[in-house]
């Protein structure tokens, strides 16, 4: 297990890259070097545009995986490792298809601080990887959309924005802790079997945040805030399957055409609800119960929503409004 350290101003790839003195140049070369266990230092000096050597189709490819117990760990930084730089992967203005891109499976990589811009395609690439973690990264301006991913990663506080297609795509088992997905062509979260909790969405193209997909898949989205900005084709929360489970608990869901619409098909059992505050959409539900101590808001519950200041205002109706952990001892008597 050994701390390698990427300056793409001053580092040379003839270098050991064991200190800041003797960094690398490119992550495409140091995607070479790394094995499982290893910690990557990448200085944000100046944005990554140089080509991968393996393709010509991103700036950075993962070539080595990590383990479950072993990951790969790749962090920006300013001045001092750890103090929360973002180090920025340009795909050059758009010549490049993909910032960073992944043909792995399971690829145990851990990803912090780092910024997936500029792409023609996907921001970050990895339609095949599983067991990524994704700590305050951004995935933005990129043509297609910002982050693709398969199976069992997760993301905290990370930002997807101003892309053309979905924010945030996943396939199974993924959690988004923190996010924020806004002003992107397609949906701000895709997904399924996942959950999401404190996440934001609004100003995109299509259903704000979707617990979605084949057979027997669903999510759990908890304290979330969906704003369909008065999109009229936008749906807050939009379940595709008829088989799988969608609970929404405690969220926020305005401006929307749909707040929360369900398969048609679907068992109204399958679909569970509570403490949502529902406000100025056109339909609050369709295909979809009214969860208990559901609020149908009377008026806007945000200090300057317009504004993007998402804190309950005064006297809110979401304020005290949430469900309470606590029913559940009460009901059993403990």
């Amino acid at each position: 297990m050994t701390t390698y350290y990427v300056d793409v101003t001053t580092g040379d790839n003839s270098d050991t890259g064991l200190t800041e003195a003797l960094a690398w140049a490119d992550l495409g070369y140091a995607a070479n070097q790394v094995a499982a266990g290893d910690l990557v230092y990448v200085k944000n000096t100046a944005s990554y545009v140089v080509a991968d050597p393996d393709t010509a189709t991103c700036v950075f490819e993962i070539t080595t995986a990590g383990s479950v117990s072993t990951p790969i760990v790749w962090e920006g930084y300013t001045t001092t490792p750890g103090d929360g730089g973002v180090a920025i992967v340009d795909a050059n203005t758009n010549t490049l298809a993909n910032a960073c891109l992944s043909t792995l499976g399971p690829m145990y990589n851990v990803f912090k601080s780092m910024r997936f811009t500029g792409g023609s395609g996907i921001g970050f690439s990895a339609t095949d990887g599983d067991g990524n973690k994704y700590v305050d990264c951004r995935f933005d301006n990129n043509d297609g959309g910002g982050v693709i991913v398969d199976n069992y990663s997760f993301f905290i506080n990370c930002l997807a924005d101003n892309n053309g297609g979905d924010g945030f795509e996943s396939d199974t088992g993924v959690d988004y802790i923190g996010c924020i997905s806004h002003t992107n062509s397609g949906d701000g979260f895709t997904t399924e079997n996942a959950f999401l909790v404190f996440c934001q969405s609004y100003n995109n193209g299509a259903n704000n945040a979707i617990a979605m997909g084949s057979w027997g898949a669903g999510g759990s989205i908890v304290n979330c805030i969906v704003d369909g900005d008065n999109n009229g084709s936008s749906t807050g929360i939009y379940t595709l399957s008829t088989a799988g489970w969608v609970v929404l608990i405690n969220n926020i869901i305005f401006d929307c055409n749909v707040g929360a619409n369900g398969a048609a098909a679907a068992g109204q059992e399958r679909l569970f609800a509570r403490n949502n505050l529902f406000y100025s959409n056109t339909t609050d539900r369709t295909n979809f119960p009214v969860g208990d101590d559901d609020v149908a808001g009377t008026e806007d519950p945000f200090t300057d929503s317009a504004g993007r200041d998402y804190s309950l205002k005064t006297d809110s109706e979401a304020e005290g409004a949430g469900y309470d952990g606590a029913d559940a001892v009460t009901f059993w008597g403990l």
